[in-house]
């Protein structure tokens, strides 16, 4: 087995090289971006469940109202001047969990027409999904995984730092997509990838890094070109998903021939296949449809 398989096999890495100077954005607080906060698997610190947030009570109460008004509706008992359609059909009373559906037509085709919106929607998600993102399923102790969790982690501290300080500052944090892009440049150009696809992570780097001079590519440049980058967790608990939202970036190709080169990573390539949820939805659309 060659040095180079032998690596791919093992999941060996190599070492890196001196320290890049680091961008300044990626130093200190960064200004205002052109994306929002969290935008790419970098949701800030969830709140405190026994502190709860403002309007959480009030919608609360107004889901408490509707399911009640529903309840009501379901039994026959709601009341009120012109709530009942369908003449005495509030009045038949004898709506239980396996009947009401079929005993009232409105509902019956509501849900056919939800159900039908919700299949619609997750086509169309797969296949946007197919076109713009790319998706590696990889180790979960891989270098690269444990880089941007590492990177996530760093912007969750600042954005509750910034959000203990007050608005403004946290508007100033903006989003994690261009750390998360060069954190993921600079651990795969450590892994065993092969010369060329290192030597164009570097050179990519460099320019947003420079060892000397001004950076030619800026914060604001990464961002156009990546739009998210986000870690998901696969049915195998030992693997991690990584997507990576970047149709128009220039390193696109190169990070895709770079995991190929390593041979650690898995690609998926065309439209995934339709899940068990949407096969469920779509068994009880054709229920709904057949009355």
């Amino acid at each position: 087995m060659s040095g180079g398989a032998a690596a791919a096999a093992t999941g060996s890495f190599q070492e890196p090289g001196p320290p890049r100077p680091r961008a300044a954005w990626r130093t200190a607080a960064p200004a205002a971006s052109s994306q929002a906060s969290g935008n790419s698997g970098g949701d800030s610190k969830p709140p405190d469940p026994k502190k709860g947030r403002k309007g959480d009570k009030d919608r609360d109460t107004a889901m408490d109202d509707a399911k009640g008004e529903l309840q009501k509706i379901l039994d026959g008992k709601a009341g009120g001047k012109g709530r009942h359609r369908g003449g005495r059909r509030h009045r038949r009373g004898g709506h239980t969990e396996k009947k009401w559906t079929s005993k009232d037509a409105n509902i019956q085709q509501r849900l056919a027409a939800i159900a039908k919106l919700s299949l619609q929607t997750a086509q169309r998600q797969r296949l946007t999904m197919a076109t713009v993102v790319d998706t590696f399923t990889m180790p979960k102790g891989h270098p690269v995984i444990t880089a941007l969790q590492q990177t996530l982690e760093d912007y969750r501290k600042q954005v509750q730092t910034a959000r203990e300080a007050g608005p403004d500052q946290l508007r100033a944090v903006g989003s994690p997509t261009a750390s998360l892009a060069v954190t993921l440049l600079e651990k795969l150009a450590t892994c065993d990838v092969g010369g060329v696809s290192r030597q164009q992570l570097n050179d990519y780097l460099d320019k947003i890094e420079p060892t000397t001079g001004e950076p030619t590519i800026t914060r604001e440049q990464v961002e156009l070109d990546v739009q998210a980058i986000k870690i998901e967790q696969p049915h195998d608990e030992s693997k991690a998903k990584l997507l990576i939202a970047g149709p128009t970036w220039p390193m696109r190709g190169t990070v895709t021939h770079a995991f190929k080169a390593e041979g650690v990573a898995t690609r998926f390539t065309g439209v995934m296949p339709a899940g068990w949820l949407e096969d469920e939805v779509a068994t009880w659309l054709d229920v709904l449809q057949q009355g």
